[in-house]
């Protein structure tokens, strides 16, 4: 491939070389013991680079190539150096990467967007920054003559890196889907895992930025937004649609909308599980979890689900009775954990129509029995299909997890999609187009006439259905210890089975790629919870943990220098003080007026001081030395 070559005198060391007419440097040689003969190949693309070793063969100068060229050999050093068979694959790696990335660079328009998303790429694989840069500097180099602003582009290079070391969220693989196919980016998530083992590291340390009000969310893995289908396609939409960019929510957007679109007319095969998710979506303030509520609303709009979809009810006893009425419900729960707060007494009315509501999880393939009572009863419900859409704050939702929420099963019901502490970044793309052709494949899947009472999603194949009898068995285990994992499985089924009826509404087939995707998902979200709940368990109280998190800001403004601020709030920082505003963004999960009590108690014990600094009121750690 034509783009190796260009980028290849960038990133390999110097060595004995040679080419042929209108391809120089084409061939490097290296000593390598133990190396073997590899191709980097992508299909719409052929052979990027190859190691030829022990039984290839490579035509050497003076000879000609059969299309007619001579070889010859080029201004370089006459030995042949030296290399580890893992440090050339490595190097290849590179090549391969960044001639692709030279390969798709756009020709006009959008390629700052371009540069940003081949970096983000790099640094979710936790490439390191000089490692990037120079792969990106080559690519660069290459393309100056067809891109008058390389200094503009490498700046975005370095830009993207900053903002993915200090935390912010940062455009990946998953935007190059705007330049690339997906077997093209299937092949630079393999050829990128290389980054990862750099300098014998395994995984990336994680960066201390002070302490966090909540623990970080555990790190998720991208590939998981790449899922085929009706899933795939809503979670698209709504990432284009929401004004920030949390594409994890995008994907419980994608989940539930699919899961309502398919109206009960589907269980999974063998364990006769409904497609019926309860998830839970977490964020701090500003962290886009409306948003998740929005495009679910608008979906059930433009498919006329509308008449099913609530945000809330006057009672939970009004919600039964659309259930019982209806045969499905779909309720948007925003603010569930001030809910469940305020549910303490578990005598009350409240806490029993509740656990009521929480247990129908599962039940929509059943017969639930009503619950009498003096003045209101629950109504009896034939396939009570409710799928649940929980919004919180993690604080809050972690007080309400040591309350009531225990005593209803709460956790192991729910898959939890947390962003953890991160800020997101505006949609600067934001649409609000309803794609017609995603109408037309929802009520297609609303249009299916079950075989029965339910059309039964099949396996792929014995070893598909194997993985799950597996994953059942492992989360036994793990839920003596862990109560998270009490109903992993049934959670893996619920998500394969919506991604499988989204694929094919007639023939829905969970495939072995659709089972991994279910079970990393719901093992990524019981680890989220399982680290929240360990949190919650160390007995800390939340307003001993605001405190310690806001003195630690105030105590340590270096570490956030690298963030966005004005001019004059970097002055601040370099001379140790902390500006008003940068605290207040980096504490921003504590309400203002917590906040504010805990800055005066500090204030007042001779903690902290505070002073007026280049138009900013500022805080800074005292010293009694």
């Amino acid at each position: 491939m034509e783009e190796a070559i260009w980028v290849a005198e960038f990133l390999l060391p110097e060595t004995f070389c040679y080419g042929r007419t209108n391809k120089e440097y084409s061939h490097y040689i290296y000593r390598v013991a133990g190396a073997k003969t590899k191709k980097w190949q992508v299909q719409e693309l052929g052979t990027i680079i190859e190691i030829r070793s022990t039984g290839s063969q490579s035509v050497i100068p003076p000879s000609r190539h059969p299309d007619g060229g001579m070889y010859f050999l080029q201004d370089s050093p006459d030995e042949f150096i030296s290399l580890t068979k893992l440090d050339l694959e490595r190097y290849c790696d590179e090549i391969a990467v960044a001639a692709i990335f030279l390969h798709y660079y756009p020709s006009a328009g959008s390629r700052h967007d371009f540069v940003h998303a081949c970096t983000g790429a790099l640094c979710h694989q936790r490439w390191p920054a000089e490692k990037i840069k120079r792969v990106m500097g080559a690519v660069l180099t290459v393309i100056q003559e067809e891109d008058d602003e390389l200094d503009d582009r490498m700046n975005a290079v370095v830009n993207t890196i900053e903002k993915h070391d200090a935390g912010d969220r940062t455009k990946g693989f998953t935007t190059l889907q705007d330049w690339m196919s997906m077997p093209v980016i299937s092949a630079l998530r393999r050829w990128t895992q290389s980054g990862m083992h750099e300098g014998k590291m395994v995984t990336r340390p994680v960066l201390d930025d002070g302490p966090r009000a909540e623990p970080r969310a555990t790190e998720f893995d991208e590939q998981l937004l790449e899922v085929p289908g009706l899933v795939g396609e809503i979670s698209q939409w709504a990432r284009k649609a929401q004004y920030l960019d949390q594409p994890i929510f995008s994907l419980a957007s994608g989940i539930m909308c699919t899961a309502l679109a398919s109206c009960n007319h589907y269980v999974v095969q063998h364990w006769e599980t409904p497609l019926q998710p309860y998830l839970m979506v977490t964020a701090g303030t500003g962290g886009g979890k409306n948003s998740v509520l929005g495009s679910v609303s608008e979906f059930t709009r433009r498919t006329g689900l509308d008449e099913v979809c609530f945000r809330g009810f006057q009672s939970y006893y009004a919600m039964l009775d659309i259930l019982a009425e209806e045969g499905m419900a779909c309720w948007l729960w925003d603010e569930a954990a001030r809910y469940m707060a305020n549910v303490r007494n578990t005598s009350g009315q409240d806490f029993t129509v509740l656990t009521h509501v929480i247990s129908l999880y599962g039940a929509a393939n059943q017969f639930v029995p009503g619950v009498p009572g003096r003045r209101q009863s629950i109504p009896s419900l034939d396939h009570p299909f409710i799928a649940l859409l929980a919004t919180a704050q993690p604080d809050a939702l972690m007080e309400a997890i040591t309350g009531a929420a225990r005593e209803t099963g709460f956790v192991n019901r729910f898959i939890l999609m947390d962003t953890g502490d991160y800020f997101p970044q505006r949609n600067m793309r934001r649409t609000r187009v309803f794609p017609s052709s995603l109408k037309k494949h929802a009520r297609a899947l609303m249009a299916h006439e079950p075989v029965g009472d339910f059309t039964e999603i099949v396996f792929e194949d014995t070893d598909t259905y194997q993985r799950f009898d597996e994953f059942e068995e492992s989360a036994r285990r793990k839920s003596r210890n862990d109560e998270t994992w009490a109903r992993a499985n049934q959670n893996a089924l619920i998500l394969a089975g919506i991604a499988a009826v989204g694929v094919d509404a007639n023939r829905p087939v969970i495939t072995a790629d659709l089972a991994r995707w279910a079970i990393r998902l719901v093992s990524w979200s019981n680890d989220c919870w399982a680290s929240k709940l360990r949190y919650v368990a160390r007995g800390q109280g939340y307003a001993e943990k605001n405190s310690l998190r806001i003195e630690a800001v105030i105590s340590e403004p270096q570490k956030y220098i690298r963030q966005k601020m004005t001019a004059p709030q970097r002055v601040c920082i370099k001379n140790n003080m902390m500006p008003d505003a940068v605290l207040k963004r980096n504490t921003r999960n504590i309400e203002p007026r917590v906040r504010e009590q805990i800055i005066n108690d500090l204030l007042d014990s001779d903690v902290i001081g505070c002073t007026e600094a280049h138009d900013n009121t500022c805080y800074f750690r005292k010293s009694y030395d």
